[in-house]
């Protein structure tokens, strides 16, 4: 009987992060992915190509939903595995898929998977395994730093991709925005790509008023790194800035970026690059992303020889907000109305995205004289969305 308590593990993008970590554990060299809906049907793939790694997560998961899923996710393989399709690449050479799976084996599960879906697979040329919790468990017990973060109450501190993109989703003005492109800062992302080729800089500091998309910039960043083979991570500020050992998951040289949203404690970044400085980690990158009112925080570290020149995130220019503009909207609007919204925003990231929520809801007849009396009318229109006797509490 199973010792561990997994009701811990509270969604898909949690067991997703504890799949990872065994897998980077067991093979250090394994490509692991995360983006909802871009990860080409692989959550991981061995470096050599040949084995690929899916999770699936249901609070009611059976082997018989599993038996579904797996045949349902055989229908898209076989596309993706015509020479074709543009994730051609990613599968010609796979010959074993492994389903991992939070659900307990019972008696004559096993010849429910032997009989329905091996077959299947073997006619597309597959190998089909499954990880259920069994598997799990065991693979955890050789694992005990792994078991403990993820099931013996000890806080966690860095997330995979797919939890950032559920942590952001909560965060951002119209959970959509975050599947829309990332528009008009094609010159930041440049930057990080250099700074992650650079062989003496440690950290890069991105600062920017709130709302100006520094996290969605992050994000994107570790989304392209974890496709040129980064291992990515998103850190947990609060929880973070009071672990000593958060390093110790990530032990080893393989490439690594670890991103930090908007850290309060200013103590946390000299820690950081105290731990930078092991040879173990010096191919490791930190992205730190601050608030320019708590930029003051990185004046301690302009001159250390580990840190890269500032990056500042300032407001899009009038084609890339118009882009923006166009990109969230449900319905097209004249250049003129787009240039007028421009001029009034000045193009700040932010109240473009306000506008637009506001527009899509026909909440923005006109525009107040003001551009932060906007806050207050998307707010207003918010709070009109909700039951009348739940309103005041709210």
């Amino acid at each position: 009987m199973s010792t561990l308590n997994w009701g811990m593990i509270e969604d898909g993008g949690a067991f997703e992060s504890l799949m990872h970590a065994i897998l980077y554990n067991d093979d250090p060299g394994i490509i692991l992915f995360g983006r909802l809906g871009k990860d080409a049907g692989q959550d991981a793939r061995s470096a050599d190509g040949l084995v690929v790694c899916q999770a699936k997560y249901s609070q009611s998961m059976t082997m018989d939903y599993a038996v579904k899923q797996a045949i349902k996710e055989l229908e898209t393989i076989k596309k993706y595995r015509q020479p074709e399709h543009n994730n051609y690449q990613y599968w010609q050479n796979v010959h074993r898929w492994v389903l991992v799976a939070n659900f307990r084996i019972n008696p004559n599960d096993d010849t429910k998977w032997q009989t329905k879906v091996v077959p299947a697979f073997k006619g597309e040329g597959l190998t089909a395994e499954y990880w259920g919790k069994e598997i799990l468990e065991a693979k955890l017990a050789s694992h005990p730093h792994i078991r403990d973060v993820f099931f013996a109450g000890e806080n966690r501190v860095l997330v995979g991709l797919k939890e950032a993109h559920e942590l952001l989703i909560k965060e951002c003005i119209g959970s959509d925005s975050l599947e829309k492109p990332l528009i008009g800062r094609k010159a930041e992302m440049q930057a990080i790509c250099d700074f992650a080729k650079s062989t003496d800089k440690s950290l890069l500091p991105v600062v920017g008023s709130g709302g100006s998309g520094k996290s969605r910039l992050l994000y994107e960043s570790l989304v392209i790194l974890s496709m040129d083979g980064w291992r990515v991570f998103w850190a947990l500020p609060e929880t973070i800035a009071r672990s000593s050992s958060w390093f110790h998951l990530l032990n080893g040289s393989r490439k690594t970026c670890v991103a930090i949203d908007n850290p309060d404690d200013p103590g946390l970044l000299g820690a950081v690059i105290e731990q930078l400085q092991a040879v173990e980690r010096r191919s490791w990158k930190v992205i730190v992303a601050c608030r320019s009112e708590k930029a003051k925080m990185l004046q301690r570290f302009r001159n250390n020889c580990q840190v890269a020149d500032l990056l500042r995130l300032g407001s899009l220019d009038e084609p890339g907000s118009k882009q923006l503009l166009k990109a969230l909207l449900w319905n097209q609007r004249k250049e003129a109305w787009l240039h007028n919204i421009y001029t009034y925003t000045h193009g700040f990231p932010g109240w473009l995205c306000l506008v637009a929520q506001l527009t899509n809801r026909k909440g923005l007849p006109t525009l107040p004289e003001r551009v932060d009396e906007v806050a207050s009318i998307y707010l207003d229109s918010c709070l009109q969305s909700i039951d009348t006797h739940q309103r005041d509490t709210v």
